[in-house]
């Protein structure tokens, strides 16, 4: 339990540096925007002046590019859940949505109206996707909650 609480301390603190470094980014593409805004503005604009712009431009494409990379590598998995045969995967039947299949059977000390943690450890097969996941929490077939977690390959220090 301990581990658990200092590993989602560290992904906070990740969390926190990445939404440091997507400011400061978009910081940069703004500054650039507006410079290139200027000076195709400026109906007197040099030959050099235009070039500079032309180049500005082509390094925002690139930027963007990566950006989207990095979007899709950090949403990257395909909506499909995880099957884990040792934590007994399977299927159950939800009361609104049909058959569903799951990851695994945790219990839950379940107490109305009340927010508890729930924590749970497996290892997943070898065509796990790294990205974003929804973990949902259901009892008697009934939704009661739900979550994201970022899950990366080799642990949470690789």
């Amino acid at each position: 339990m301990v581990q658990s609480l200092v590993r989602l301390d560290s992904m906070s603190g990740v969390s926190h540096a990445m939404t440091s470094q997507l400011a400061a980014e978009n910081k940069q593409i703004d500054k650039k925007k507006a410079e290139i805004r200027r000076i195709l503005n400026d109906r007197h604009a040099s030959a050099a002046e235009l070039a500079k712009a032309k180049e500005m431009i082509a390094q925002l494409n690139d930027k963007i590019s990566t950006m989207e990379q990095d979007v899709a590598r950090l949403t990257g998995p395909d909506g499909k859940n995880i099957i884990a045969p040792s934590a007994g995967s399977g299927t159950f039947t939800t009361r609104e949505e049909g058959d569903k299949s799951f990851t695994a059977k945790v219990p839950v000390d379940f107490q109305m109206a009340q927010k508890k943690n729930v924590a749970f450890a497996f290892t997943p097969g070898s065509n796990f996707q790294q990205g974003n996941y929804t973990i949902q929490i259901y009892q008697n077939g009934f939704k009661i909650g739900e979550g994201t977690r970022e899950l990366k390959k080799g642990g949470l220090f690789s």
